[in-house]
């Protein structure tokens, strides 16, 4: 055990970066002296649970990650689920950063999406006010959707402007994008649900939503002709004819890549394990050759794809 302690503790030292501070940050984070903390890091004393806990909670470093009896097929994920606006918030932050990266070092998005892609909701008011409800609703049980209390909201206008940071960097990332033709069902389903639940005060608000989204359905037709998109970066939107397994992102960038796995509403559980990175491109690669590119030259499947989804909008108006 005190082998797996003096590894865990190498690994989190090395991470933070600098020896001498690191003594000092965990002596001040643990209220141990020096010595204490040395004693823990040389195997003398035993790390307590409560101690590695928070020391993993600090430095971002897995309990896991240098246990020497895990199995070689064990991966390390990093997962924090957001439970409040700060959390929210410092999600959306990582997000920025990330595709900040991606676009710094023309780098590729490519996004399995069996739910409308999240960074599309960002680019549209009504719908990004709705889909913060919904958060809300789920979190806190919020119980009417009132676009217009939302919008004025400071914690809300935080969001609403980072999230136009996000969406503006999104269109000027290289994507590939996988739909089918479900992919809008969960964003229509859930309008319907709250519809009927009663918690639109004002049908203007509903509509308004739906005309966003054909709005945006047009766009995406128009940048699938074109394979580019709004801000001149590359698009491919390819269309699967099976259902996909689950929502999943990956980045790419100078020998970079980490895998999202999006679960439980807005939640993510992340990682950049070479080889689940890897085994996660041979299956889109695998996904993307069994499925129809519907950018460019497919005029009639293209059409088709999105007058069934436009139709899907209108069936709600």
């Amino acid at each position: 055990m005190r082998e797996h302690q003096i590894r865990f503790l190498d690994l989190t030292k090395s991470k933070y970066g600098n020896g001498l501070s690191f003594v000092t940050e965990l002596a001040e984070l643990l209220n141990l002296s020096a010595d204490s903390v040395y004693r823990r890091m040389r195997g003398e004393t035993d790390l307590s649970y409560e101690e590695a806990l928070m020391v993993s909670n600090r430095f971002g470093v897995p309990l896991q990650a240098t246990s020497a009896q895990a199995p070689s097929s064990s991966l390390v994920f990093e997962h924090k689920p957001i439970s409040s606006v700060e959390g929210f918030v410092e999600y959306l932050l990582e997000i920025k950063e990330e595709l900040d990266l991606v676009r710094k070092h023309r780098g590729q998005v490519v996004y399995q999406a069996t739910e409308l892609p999240f960074f599309y909701n960002f680019g549209l008011e009504h719908l990004l006010a709705f889909k913060f409800f919904a958060w809300n609703k789920y979190i806190h049980n919020v119980d009417a959707f009132e676009i217009d209390k939302i919008v004025q909201t400071e914690s809300f206008q935080y969001v609403r402007e980072l999230c136009a940071k996000i969406y503006r960097l999104y269109q000027q990332v290289d994507t590939v994008e996988i739909w089918t033709e479900d992919t809008l069902d969960s964003t229509l389903k859930q309008l319907v649900y709250y519809k009927e639940l009663g918690v639109f005060q004002d049908e203007g608000a509903f509509l308004s939503i739906c005309i966003e989204l054909k709005d945006l359905l047009m766009m995406l037709h128009r940048q699938t002709l074109e394979k580019t998109k709004e801000l001149g970066a590359g698009y491919a939107l390819y269309m699967s004819e099976l259902s996909l397994d689950n929502t999943c992102i990956l980045t790419k960038y100078e020998g970079h890549a980490r895998a999202y796995l999006r679960h439980l509403n807005m939640n993510a559980i992340i990682t950049e394990d070479a080889a689940f990175v890897g085994s996660l491109v041979q299956d889109l690669d695998a996904t993307l050759q069994k499925s129809l590119l519907l950018s460019g030259t497919s005029e009639k499947q293209r059409n088709q794809f999105f007058r069934k989804l436009t139709q899907s909008v209108d069936d709600l108006m």
